[in-house]
């Protein structure tokens, strides 16, 4: 999930790395993610090709890398964002991330998030 919102955050552009914790942060209300969640998965994406990397120069004089998200980056997280199976159905988180990027979604896969957790939802409340 940290890795759908990190990759969201790069869809308006090139952010720092440290950016790119305090807005993902911001959302687990937290003041920033830890490095070793936030630098691995740029690696990550830096390997797959779903983001690029590239030194500019801080507002200090010191060298910061600034990531950019590809076309296969965006492509990726359309991807990961219209899998919502039923495990990702049972994590409030996982459906409010993919709610929040709603505008991303066809509509098609925005009912279709929305009923599998509707279905989850309902067997919850069967069940007690």
């Amino acid at each position: 999930m940290i890795d759908l919102i990190i990759l969201a955050n790069l869809l308006d552009g090139p952010k720092h790395g440290y950016a790119l914790k305090k807005q993902a942060g911001m959302l687990f209300a937290d003041s920033e993610l830890h490095n070793n969640l936030v630098y691995p998965l740029l690696r990550r994406f830096t390997s797959q090709g779903w983001v690029t990397r590239k030194s500019a120069p801080g507002e200090r004089g010191q060298t910061r890398q600034q990531y950019a998200l590809t076309a296969a980056g965006r492509r990726a997280l359309l991807e990961r964002l219209n899998t919502f199976t039923e495990k990702e159905a049972h994590s409030t988180e996982e459906f409010l991330v993919r709610v929040g990027l709603f505008e991303l979604l066809a509509p098609e896969a925005r009912e279709r998030v929305l009923n599998t957790r509707q279905r989850l939802l309902a067997q919850r409340e069967a069940h007690f």
